[in-house]
C-alpha cells in the first residue's frame, strides 16, 4: 500500500512488503482518522494515516469476505 500526496503525487509512506502482499484483494476504509485494511489473509489492520504504521491488528483465522461495517463502538467483520 502506498500513500501519495493528493496535490503533488509525491510519496508520503509505504507499508512494509509483508503487509502489502497479504492484502492483495484489500478493502480499505477511513473512519475517524484511522485507515482500516482487510484482506485475504484474514487480518484486519488499523493504520495511522500520517505514517502508515500499524496501530493494531486482529486475526480472524478466516478470509474476510466483505468491507467491515463500522458503528460508534464496534467494527463488524464478516468472515
Amino acid at each position: 500500500m502506498y500513500a501519495r500526496n493528493a496535490s503533488t503525487g509525491s510519496a508520503v509512506w509505504q507499508t512494509p512488503k509483508q503487509l502489502s502482499t497479504t492484502v492483495d484483494e484489500a478493502s480499505i476504509e477511513i473512519i475517524n482518522g484511522t485507515i482500516y485494511v482487510s484482506g485475504v489473509n484474514g487480518v484486519l489492520y488499523a493504520l495511522n494515516p500520517s505514517t502508515g504504521n500499524i496501530l493494531w491488528q486482529f486475526a480472524t483465522n478466516n478470509k474476510i469476505l466483505s468491507t467491515p461495517i463500522f458503528t460508534k463502538k464496534y467494527v463488524i467483520i464478516y468472515i
